[in-house]
């Protein structure tokens, strides 16, 4: 039996004997480099690793690790969410940024908007505190890039209103 492939500059079919299966060859035509794919009677499954509960757990620390971090480089800097926080009692404020953030990158789209309700409760301060402190320097949290948390709290900005 023969791998039959397509090469991909001039498209002509070709015929590859089983041997030549995951390594590179030359089209016959036009002599283009190419990959020769495995036959797929011969490919190996790979089996899924176990679930580690220690991970999950190790993730989850990190993550509070990092939204106290936040909280702390928040109130260092002159607390530019205090105000806002001053507004409504009842809303953390940073927690909910560091919700919101948390929840983007992981792509929990429901967790994102419920964060985005709970600050346009919290009133129209929250908006002036966070154009302030993306303008500034936005927060840096553990395990996703500042470019990226400072894009999504240009989205929370924009979906506040």
């Amino acid at each position: 039996m023969s791998i039959e492939l397509h090469c991909p500059q001039c498209t002509k079919l070709i015929r590859a004997p089983d041997a030549a299966g995951g390594k590179r060859g030359k089209c016959p035509y036009c002599q283009a480099s190419m990959y020769i794919p495995t036959p797929p009677d011969e490919e190996e499954e790979i089996g899924l690793a176990p679930i580690d509960a220690d991970l999950d757990r190790t993730d989850a620390e990190a993550q509070a690790e990092s939204a106290r971090l936040m909280s702390e480089m928040v109130h260092e800097k002159g607390s530019p969410t205090d105000s806002a926080a001053a507004a409504s009692d009842d809303v953390d404020v940073n927690a909910l940024l560091f919700t919101y953030v948390n929840a983007m990158h992981q792509s929990k789209l429901d967790d994102a908007q419920s964060a985005v309700k709970a600050l346009k409760r919290a009133g129209s301060a929250v908006r002036g505190e966070l154009r302030k402190t993306i303008q500034t320097s936005p927060p840096t949290i553990q395990g996703i890039p500042d470019p990226l948390v400072a894009g999504f709290l240009k989205m929370l900005l924009d979906d506040l209103g």
